[in-house]
C-alpha cells in the first residue's frame, strides 16, 4: 500500500477542526479516510509547538550563538 503524504495546511485544518469544536476526531478520520493515531499525533506536535509561536526571537538567536560557539 502506498504511504500518503499530506500537507501542512492540511493537517493545520484537521488540527483546527477539532481544538475549534467544530468537529469530533472521528468525524475528521472518517471524512478524511485517517487513522487516529496520526491525528492525535498532530494534535500533539501542534500543541506542543504553539507556545514558540509567541516567542519573540530572543530563543532562536541564543540557538544560533550556541551553534556558532559550537562550530
Amino acid at each position: 500500500m502506498k504511504r500518503r503524504k499530506f500537507t501542512s495546511d492540511f493537517k493545520l485544518q484537521c488540527v483546527l477542526d477539532i481544538l475549534s469544536g467544530r468537529r469530533n476526531p472521528a468525524q475528521v478520520c472518517r471524512g478524511h479516510n485517517l487513522s487516529e493515531s496520526s491525528l492525535s499525533r498532530w494534535r500533539n506536535q501542534f500543541v506542543e509547538r504553539a507556545p514558540k509561536i509567541f516567542d519573540n526571537g530572543s530563543s532562536s538567536e541564543s540557538a544560533e550563538s550556541q551553534r556558532i560557539s559550537e562550530l
